[in-house]
């Protein structure tokens, strides 16, 4: 299995570099569009075999097939990881994607004016704090989110996090590097700097603190963490409610600190730009639906737009979700994944970078699912990794072939909904299953 493991990191960087070259010639469609559905494929196969033959080496402790790395292998690792690093830094240094955007904002909040009017703003305050930065330089934000997003993956990879039955040291390793080192990660954060990235940190942080009894106010700098977050981008809110009740407990230490940081910086936000700030929000909510999105297949294929039924949905799904976590006392990693999961696959605008919390966070949920054995429930387990497989092969396939702007993988657009839908429609029965029979399985009572 090392062959696959080292083929998989290897390769992500060519993926990136050879997606850009693509992106700025003219080649022949059908021949890109078989070729980025064939390196997708491939590279989110040796994704699932990997995690997967990495758990069951795990459980037989067999040491002659665990993927065990030394100590030369990690320093080979960290000078490769190192210089895709700066090689995707240099070729992106100009701002790609949404990147781009952000600096054009914050050269308007430089310049004493209002960052919500006049322009293509459409976050929430901390996302404007990030503005002197770009007097020194336009990349240093984005160095930024990439090294809150490093250290938060790396803390809840790696690190103890009080687990009766962790992976070992060199498990984790693997773990680490294969999902910081993925296309999906390296292009999200790295080569697009798009500011998903550190929210995703900042929910990751919140969750290593919440769950780690080795740091003092941890609950406190919790709350802060996830407040941050959720003034970005909005998302991170429906996850709040997992912290403040968690395991069927009040925790009024995280309620104070998040709704304190909340209140402070949107009332500081007022007094500065006035009302305003309440543009982002009317603004997503005018959105047209987008890619992994059902509504975007309803829209685009059926033609039948529901978009505005989006946010209803939403929140009907996040309310139940809570209460499947009051019912069976769900631990909080289990409630945070189940939570954010399902009330965002009802999110009209599905960008594949608000997926990317999911995805990072698959290296502390593995931990988590082997301490407790899940892991040997199998169907839950391929359930689980054909959904994280499937977001690598989407963004894969999304870079190979020009963003998915042209020809049949611009019309395949549509139908990835259904693709995702599937996939997580998969997870959630078995899911179900689980629960049904043993409902204590994913509770600290178990």
């Amino acid at each position: 299995m090392k062959k696959f493991f080292y083929l998989f990191i290897f390769s992500s960087i060519f993926i990136i570099i050879q997606s850009l070259d693509l992106k700025a010639y003219q080649y022949n469609q059908q021949a890109i569009f078989i070729q980025a559905f064939m390196i997708s494929i491939i590279s989110s196969t040796l994704l699932f075999l990997i995690v997967y033959k990495l758990l069951e080496f795990e459980e037989l402790r067999n040491s002659n097939k665990a993927i065990y790395i030394t100590g030369w292998e990690v320093f080979t690792i960290t000078l490769f990881g190192l210089f895709s690093i700066i090689l995707i830094y240099l070729i992106s240094i100009d701002g790609l994607h949404d990147y781009s955007d952000y600096i054009k904002q914050w050269e308007t909040i430089n310049k004493g004016l209002d960052p919500w009017v006049g322009t293509s703003n459409s976050y929430l305050p901390i996302h404007n704090i990030f503005a002197p930065l770009i007097k020194l330089n336009n990349s240093f934000p984005k160095i930024l989110f990439f090294v809150l997003f490093t250290i938060s993956l790396y803390l809840t990879s790696v690190t103890s996090i009080g687990l009766k039955n962790d992976l070992s040291r060199s498990s984790k390793l693997v773990i680490f590097t294969i999902f910081y080192l993925s296309p999906f990660c390296l292009s999200i954060t790295l080569l697009y700097g798009l500011n998903d990235s550190v929210v995703t940190g900042l929910i990751l942080l919140c969750l290593y603190f919440s769950i780690s009894k080795n740091i003092r106010f941890n609950n406190i700098f919790a709350g802060i963490f996830l407040s941050f977050a959720t003034l970005i981008k909005i998302y991170p809110l429906f996850i709040a409610p997992v912290f403040i009740i968690k395991k069927g407990t009040f925790d009024k230490n995280f309620l104070i600190s998040y709704l304190s940081t909340n209140i402070s910086i949107i009332l500081t936000s007022y007094f500065i730009w006035g009302r305003s700030i309440i543009n982002p929000i009317i603004f997503a909510m005018n959105r047209h639906s987008k890619h992994l999105s059902f509504f975007n297949f309803s829209r685009k294929i059926i033609g039948l737009n529901l978009d505005k039924y989006s946010i209803f949905l939403m929140v009907i799904v996040f309310v139940i979700s809570i209460l499947v976590i009051y019912r069976f006392k769900l631990d909080i990693v289990p409630s945070v994944i189940f939570t954010l999961s399902f009330v965002l696959s009802f999110y009209k605008v599905g960008h594949q970078q608000f997926f990317l919390f999911l995805f990072a966070s698959t290296p502390i949920t593995l931990r988590y699912i082997f301490s407790k054995k899940i892991h040997l429930n199998k169907r839950l387990l391929i359930s689980f990794l054909v959904w994280i497989s499937f977001l690598n092969f989407y963004q894969t396939f999304y870079l190979f072939s020009f963003e998915m702007s042209r020809g049949l993988s611009h019309y395949m657009r549509g139908f990835s909904s259904i693709a995702y839908i599937l996939s997580c429609s998969f997870m959630l029965i078995e899911f179900i299953k689980l629960l049904k029979k043993s409902p204590k399985v994913l509770s600290s009572d178990n």
